[in-house]
């Protein structure tokens, strides 16, 4: 299954701590900082400025020297960066610098900065689960892994190796090159929304199907499956992918889906092993990625850096809003807005990941 490892973006291999998860938020000084209050060494980072419209930046292994990618647009990886990098991974955080951000700052003098960060398994490693070679670095305790593949251009069904201990609920999948089709999207599948079924991190879309995506077959323990070469299927010949992909790990994270009711004494989610008030091995989320699946509504992030009602949106630039959407508790959260896109339409589907 593994062979020997390769070192993306300069990540040294590292023992998988106990935390997997850590958000935190800093003040940009438009120069160059280091930010060492995460405790473990980031796979991905990921961040957002707080303040001020401004493109949602990411960083990980897999990516080609100092690159990075953005959330909200459908860009190849962005080149233009300073000596060292715009956002640098480092051994118990992350290093920023800003430059002339052109709308993706992570450093602007005085602004405020949230950065979400996941733990991975350290130097990726080749992994041959699937049809296609893939390089992985994976953290299957800390329920996440980050997947580096080249599209072969196959239009019968491919698959690649994902690393992780069970079915990933959620994979978010990314052009990381320039394409000669298709807009590059940000491509959201997994167990979680069923044969066929994705979204996209960048677009309000509801969830649509179409078996060309995976052809109808979802992850399984080991790898991922693709069908076909369209840019909606993301195996174009010579064209490198990244991948996240996440699973619900017990006191770690869940994945999973609520009902909206539309009213301010909204859905209560616990975040236990059988996902009851009195569940074992329950954790009061840090970290809640909600979408509406049925309606086209933003995607929203919460996290307890921050004021637990305060949000960003993976899909836009716009600068965080301010309400009362969620109550974190100590066995999960409550959603407490009958709207703004965490509960709107009763009945509606929505899905969420929720990281301690």
């Amino acid at each position: 299954m593994f062979g020997n490892g390769f070192n993306f973006g300069g990540i040294a291999s590292a023992p998988v701590a106990e935390s997997s998860f850590k958000a935190v938020i800093y003040t940009g000084n438009g120069s160059t900082q280091s930010i060492s209050t995460v405790g473990f060494q980031p796979g991905l980072t990921w961040v957002k400025t707080r303040d001020l419209s401004s493109g949602h930046v990411l960083r990980s292994i897999g990516m080609n020297s100092t690159s990075t990618l953005s959330s909200n647009s459908t860009a190849a990886l962005n080149t233009s960066q300073p000596t060292g990098g715009r956002l640098q991974l480092d051994s118990d955080g992350f290093t920023v610098r800003d430059i002339s951000n052109n709308g993706y700052g992570v450093n602007g003098s005085n602004n405020t900065q949230v950065a979400w960060n996941w733990k991975a398994g350290g130097a990726a490693v080749s992994n041959t689960d699937g049809s296609i070679t893939s390089q992985v670095s994976a953290n299957p305790n800390g329920a996440f892994s980050i997947v580096k593949y080249t599209g072969n251009g196959n239009t019968s069904q491919q698959s690649y190796g994902h690393g992780l201990n069970s079915a990933p609920e959620l994979v978010i999948n990314k052009n990381m090159d320039t394409a000669t089709q298709g807009t590059n999207s940000w491509v959201v599948g997994g167990t979680l929304l069923g044969n066929g079924g994705y979204m996209f991190l960048n677009k309000i879309n509801a969830k649509n199907t179409a078996s060309s995506y995976n052809g109808n077959q979802v992850p399984s323990s080991s790898v991922v499956y693709i069908s076909g070469t369209s840019d909606l299927v993301h195996n174009q010949s010579g064209i490198n992918f990244i991948s996240y992909c996440f699973a619900s790990v017990s006191g770690v994270s869940q994945i999973g889906t609520y009902a909206a009711n539309q009213s301010t004494n909204g859905p209560i989610v616990y975040t236990t092993d059988d996902r009851t008030s009195s569940g074992a091995n329950p954790f009061q989320p840090s970290f809640v990625l909600i979408k509406n699946t049925a309606q086209n509504q933003e995607w929203v992030i919460l996290d307890s850096a921050r004021p637990y009602g305060n949000s960003l949106q993976p899909n836009s630039s716009n600068a965080e809003g301010t309400g009362n959407f969620v109550q974190f508790n100590s066995n999960g959260f409550q959603i407490k807005a009958s709207g703004g896109g965490v509960n709107w339409g009763t009945g509606n589907a929505y899905l969420y990941m929720a990281f301690k």
